[in-house]
């Protein structure tokens, strides 16, 4: 839901080459859950950081 937001308001002021990663359901679905939405962010943000 703030994704389509940020874009908005971010691209307003000019900044359009963005890119979001979501860790989704941290307070639901338990600590196995969270654990494995916070890993697969994690692995995102590395992945992006050696492309960039």
């Amino acid at each position: 839901m703030q994704t389509p937001w940020l874009q908005t308001v971010y691209g307003f002021i000019g900044l359009t080459d963005m890119t979001f990663v979501h860790a989704d359901g941290l307070d639901f679905g338990g600590p196995d859950y969270r654990e494995q939405s916070l890993s697969a962010a994690k692995a995102q943000l590395t992945e992006i950081a050696q492309t960039w």
